[in-house]
């Protein structure tokens, strides 16, 4: 175990590069809204790759490491690692969360966390299409206020989610003195 510096950078949520020698992570320095970063864990500081405004949830970097499904005001955008402008993903929408590339790097796996469940779809990054796949919700919706959207294994033959549910028992008292 070692503990890396990220300078005035407050990091949040980041990942490995295939390379494990690399790390990208969204964060913000103070005062400034998050952004993502990219830093060698040879050392060295972290590299801003993104304006600010920018943040990512787990596995969104591709399978080659070229570039990260990043999370942006109007949709989801696609950053080259290597510097360039993010691109907004052709057919995707406000609210969309990337979850997971597949493994040939063609399509990206979407989702829309809602109040009771998360519909994930297939986005093509070529040509926007956009299919669905499958929708990650409780069997018992009783009390359910929030349900995240699923972390989903490379092979996307297994996968993990959770919900947040509130119940309460209401109680009938008669005859108080």
């Amino acid at each position: 175990q070692r503990s890396i510096s990220t300078g005035k950078v407050i990091p949040n949520f980041g990942q490995f590069f295939p390379d494990s020698k690399r790390l990208v992570f969204d964060g913000h320095e103070p005062g400034h809204a998050s952004r993502i970063y990219v830093m060698d864990l040879d050392g060295g500081q972290p590299r801003a790759i993104t304006p600010e405004g920018f943040n990512v949830r787990s596995r969104s970097l591709s399978p080659e490491g070229k570039r990260i499904a990043a999370i942006g005001n109007d949709g989801i955008a696609l950053v080259p690692i290597d510097g360039g402008e993010p691109q907004l993903m052709k057919g995707s929408q406000p609210g969309d969360l990337p979850l997971r590339w597949t493994k040939d790097g063609q399509m990206l796996l979407v989702g829309v966390r809602g109040d009771t469940s998360c519909p994930v779809s297939r986005l093509d990054v070529q040509t926007g299409a956009r299919t669905a796949w499958k929708t990650f919700s409780p069997a018992d919706l009783a009390g359910v206020i929030g349900a995240a959207c699923p972390l989903i294994s490379s092979d996307e033959q297994h996968y993990v989610f959770g919900y947040t549910r509130n119940l309460s028992d209401l109680f009938l008292v008669e005859h108080l003195k």
